[in-house]
């Protein structure tokens, strides 16, 4: 994703009404001399730059840029571990990709922002609250939205899309058992501009806990999201069931 940013990021051009602290942001970042030969070493670090340079002309297109790619790569890694006998589904792997651009970059980018903006403070209590908003009233309306959506693209009729969305009380069991830790210190810590970007690292493998429950069949039932042996029942990694390998851990 990084790479990617440092090809697109001279292409996203700054905004008319940017802010004057972000003009100031963007004038201080140093521009990015060329990789000596056979210093590969500072190719991170130049990446890391284009990245910055990105998000700061353009921060809600980089981030979509960076959901689209994160969703739709991780879904692509979870079927090749899933026992699938009709094989790889690129539609899948699509429409997850579709829903980290056009929803959960938007989504967080809006709702964090105004979490900031109520709660600038970095104190523990002022982050606490920002933790209990997003978890509490964000992320299962967030969940909720995304079962929804799957059913919509799929074609599934309104039965269906209920049955569906019986499999966001599970979620949410799994979800709140992490991401509160998560998003505390990545409140606290972490600068405004690259949470999604920390949060997504995380996601590289929890969302194969989310995209396997949001594309399973819905003639398996919804599961209890406190048994372990019941959460990734139909992944394997080299023949080998991932919930035996998670209990084992």
């Amino acid at each position: 994703v990084i790479i990617f940013s440092a090809f697109v990021s001279p292409l996203l051009p700054l905004s008319a009404c940017a802010s004057a602290q972000r003009s100031s942001w963007v004038s201080s970042i140093s521009p990015i001399p060329l990789l000596p030969k056979g210093k590969v070493k500072y190719l991170g670090m130049q990446m890391w730059r284009a990245y910055q340079a990105s998000i700061a002309r353009s921060p809600l297109l980089t981030k979509m840029l960076t959901a689209a790619t994160l969703w739709g790569t991780i879904d692509a890694v979870t079927q090749w571990f899933e026992d699938r006998p009709e094989g790889f589904e690129t539609t899948r792997s699509a429409r997850q990709s579709f829903y980290g651009c056009f929803c959960h970059a938007p989504w967080t980018h809006v709702v964090w922002n105004a979490l900031e903006r109520r709660w600038p403070a970095a104190t523990a209590v002022s982050v606490a609250k920002k933790v209990a908003v997003d978890q509490l009233i964000s992320a299962p309306a967030f969940y909720y939205v995304y079962f929804t959506y799957l059913g919509v693209a799929q074609g599934e009729s309104a039965e269906q899309i209920r049955a569906r969305r019986q499999r966001l009380w599970p979620t949410m069991q799994v979800v709140w058992c992490l991401w509160p830790f998560v998003h505390f210190v990545n409140f606290k810590f972490v600068p405004l501009h690259n949470r999604l970007l920390a949060a997504l690292c995380v996601q590289l493998v929890f969302n194969s806990f989310i995209s396997h429950m949001g594309n399973k069949p819905l003639a398996q039932p919804p599961i209890s999201g406190l048994r372990a042996k019941d959460l990734l029942p139909a992944l394997k990694w080299n023949n080998v069931p991932m919930a035996d390998l998670v209990v084992s851990l």
